[in-house]
């Protein structure tokens, strides 16, 4: 292996740890989420260096394994270039093509896509003093829509079922997705209970639980708020069954 990809992969796999971290990254996505419609042949995602200087990044896409190795995940997608370099005030179009491989047709599948943002290599000065260079990852989902899917997209938070069950000396709040798209949640609270309960995705036809600190006897309405499929959010209240 090249020095360069050496260098390059070593810092990915230290980004791994550094999700989350506060940073400012020049590199930015036109997009928070990318929607996939099963029937296009490919998708772009537009990459934008709003730094003043040139970077280099690196791009890939996992299954839901943030900590993944990138050089041995394995999705059904073709991601290219997935190295470019960006000069200061420039950008750098990703073209994202599905493989074939086969995925449910009867409900979405979710990837994510990672951008690695790699800083020149500084100048030693002062003597050669040792610097420590941090690349920013930036990580967004990919809903990978197939073309037969009938239902609206945009009703599928509303579509939400919400009932509350006893579990020994504690209640959960349970969220079910009857439709074929994914739900993503950024918070939920209930009547009676104003702390936030969390975040999470409900997947397609499948739940979405939050233990209850406490009793929820009053309840009887959820308030939720849901990102749509252009990052926008939407705020949501619904009944609760017991």
């Amino acid at each position: 292996m090249r020095k360069s990809a050496r260098r390059i992969l070593s810092l990915a796999l230290l980004s791994l740890n550094l999700v989350g971290t506060p940073g400012h990254a020049s590199v930015v996505l036109d997009g928070t989420r990318f929607i996939y419609p099963g029937a296009d042949k490919e998708v772009s995602v537009r990459l934008t260096n709003n730094g003043t200087q040139p970077v280099v990044a690196q791009a890939w896409l996992d299954d839901g394994d943030a900590k993944g190795n990138p050089s041995q995940i394995r999705v059904p997608f073709i991601l290219m270039p997935p190295l470019a370099r960006i000069d200061a005030n420039k950008g750098q179009t990703l073209r994202l093509m599905y493989a074939g491989d086969p995925l449910p047709q009867d409900r979405e599948s979710v990837y994510y896509l990672n951008v690695l943002e790699i800083p020149p290599k500084p100048a030693i000065k002062d003597g050669g003093h040792n610097l420590v260079q941090v690349a920013l990852r930036s990580r967004v989902k990919v809903f990978y829509r197939p073309a037969g899917l009938k239902a609206d997209p945009a009703q599928a938070p509303a579509q939400l079922n919400w009932k509350l069950v006893h579990e020994g000396q504690h209640w959960v709040l349970e969220g079910a997705n009857p439709t074929p798209y994914h739900v993503s949640l950024t918070e939920v609270t209930i009547d009676g209970m104003p702390d936030s309960l969390g975040s999470g995705m409900a997947a397609p036809r499948e739940m979405l639980r939050f233990p209850l600190a406490g009793s929820p006897a009053s309840a009887t309405q959820v308030h939720y708020t849901a990102i749509d499929d252009f990052g926008a959010t939407r705020q949501q209240t619904r009944p609760i069954v017991r």
